[in-house]
């Protein structure tokens, strides 16, 4: 299987490539990543974390970064595949502590 990631950290990304992973640096929210994100892809598994700045912030990570995903992988020709979104910032638990 060949998997890309999207991550706005640089950091992040160099390990990601390191360990043999494709990766692209960008704002999920932004469309610009689209042509840089190689296509085919069967699924997309959408595991993003708040960015910050309040309700705003939230609605970009969230429903902006979703509905980039969207129009970046459902032209009519490929709908039907799965897309997973997840958070666990809804509960209460931090520090690492695992949330089952």
């Amino acid at each position: 299987m060949r998997v890309t990631a999207l991550t706005r950290n640089a950091a992040k990304s160099a390990g990601l490539r390191a360990a043999g992973i494709a990766t692209v640096v960008a704002d999920l929210a932004d469309p610009e990543w689209h042509a840089r994100l190689p296509g085919g892809a069967e699924f997309a598994l959408n595991l993003r974390e708040f960015g910050g700045g309040g309700l705003p912030g939230y609605e970009r990570s969230y429903l902006q970064g979703m509905a980039s995903i969207l129009e970046w992988r459902v032209p009519a020709a490929e709908r039907g595949r799965s897309f997973i979104t997840s958070s666990t910032s809804v509960y209460p638990q931090g520090g690492g502590v695992c949330v089952e």
